[in-house]
């Protein structure tokens, strides 16, 4: 049951936020008040904490506030002393308002009650998903920023100064930029497993989003789409250089990660060339080849077909590789992180993408990467489908390889 506190700091902050235009109004407020009561009910948290909490978590936002954070704690205090509040009850609701907001991906969570672990998480929900969006794109338009430039790299691993600084003053940095900063962040961020569960078909959705928004900004460019039909096949030239991992990045996990499966056809050939993809939401089939005998300059024909398609070709026999894919930025650099799965746990490899044969040749193997294997057989894909991590153990020994496994979230 609502206490009547509740309802009157309900009453207030919908006649304070009703006309909000930043993203951060009245209807925001509302779902981040009726999730967190939805997480806190299988929490066991004391429900009059988690509604306070949840009303007043913007009730002065710091982004409004010249990147003040304790204008949002002053303010609620100020309202919860003018109701009489018990003192306990407004320390603690006081406590979890600055905790609250998303900090930067380089800055750890710093929330020790259950109480505010559920606002956070309702309130990281709703920055999530189809409304996550949407709300990014409206506070950027109120912020003047750039909607998207290719040109500009999003910054991955900010920490509180550098994510407030582009927050207020977004000059050099673009919405969709700022999704990948923040929104892909926050699906590995929640607390309560009825977040996490929400959570994944969010981020799911907004992975989908991002790759129909960059083939329709630029269509001739997009990879899998040609200029007359989406799924005709577009032949690419492909340059890049693989790398046995060393160790992962501390912060590779703060980077986008989807999960992916291949199946490679027909199941009898020594070295598949053809392959079926689940890419995150995406579904394709690829042939790559190597250019004038070189595997650092691959031509790749790629064809987009529909889920219902992918879910014929498992019946097809094939061999099949199984992996998490993170899409990590090194000092300006893109890679590609795989982190293989099932019988080839253990195997992580780096694939460094380039523009230019140029910027390919002069590429120096970063300290996290133990050696170059791009000339090794036994790296590409068609050749590891199938496979156990034992099959390989041979040729890593060479190169003094140490199995490398995935941390459990």
């Amino acid at each position: 049951m609502t206490s009547s506190l509740v309802e009157k700091t309900a009453e207030m902050v919908q006649k304070k936020f009703e006309h909000d235009r930043t993203g951060h109004d009245w209807n925001h407020i509302f779902r981040v008040w009726q999730m967190a009561r939805r997480i806190a009910l299988g929490e066991h948290a004391d429900m009059e904490t988690v509604e306070l909490a949840a009303l007043l978590h913007d009730i002065a936002d710091w982004k409004e506030h010249k990147g003040d954070f304790s204008a949002g704690p002053r303010e609620a205090r100020a309202w919860l002393q003018s109701q009489s509040a018990d003192a306990r009850l407004m320390d603690r609701v006081c406590e979890i308002i600055p905790r609250v907001s998303f900090k930067g991906a380089a800055v750890a969570d710093d929330m020790p009650w259950l109480e505010g672990k559920i606002v956070q998480d309702a309130d990281r929900l709703d920055a999530n998903g189809a409304i996550g969006l949407v709300r990014a794109i409206q506070f950027g338009a109120m912020k003047n920023r750039v909607l998207y430039d290719p040109a500009i790299a999003p910054k991955h691993n900010m920490d509180q100064e550098s994510h407030t600084k582009e927050t207020l003053n977004p000059a050099n940095d673009t919405t969709i930029n700022h999704v990948y900063e923040k929104n892909l962040h926050l699906k590995n961020r929640m607390h309560t497993n009825t977040a996490k569960r929400i959570a994944e078909q969010r981020h799911n959705f907004t992975l989908q989003f991002l790759d129909q928004f960059k083939s329709e900004w630029n269509l001739e460019n997009a990879k899998s789409i040609s200029s007359n039909k989406s799924n005709l096949s577009n032949v690419e030239l492909e340059l890049e250089r693989t790398f046995l991992a060393k160790e992962l990045p501390k912060d590779v996990f703060q980077f986008p990660l989807k999960e992916m499966l291949d199946i490679y056809i027909p199941e009898e050939s020594g070295h598949a060339t053809l392959r079926v993809r689940k890419n995150g939401l995406k579904f394709e089939i690829t042939r790559k080849k190597p250019r004038l005998d070189d595997p650092s300059e691959m031509t790749e024909e790629t064809i987009r077909i529909t889920p219902l398609e992918f879910e014929s070709f498992l019946l097809i026999p094939g061999l099949r590789v199984h992996k998490n894919r993170v899409a990590y930025r090194w000092k300006g650099f893109d890679c590609e992180v795989d982190v293989f799965l099932d019988g080839l746990a253990g195997l992580v490899l780096v694939d460094f993408e380039f523009k230019t044969i140029e910027a390919k040749n002069a590429f120096q193997k970063p300290d996290f990467c133990l050696a170059e294997v791009t000339h090794e057989e036994f790296t590409a894909g068609g050749m590891l489908c199938g496979k156990k991590y034992s099959d390989l153990e041979p040729h890593l020994s060479k190169y003094h390889y140490r199995s490398i496994r995935q941390p459990n979230p």
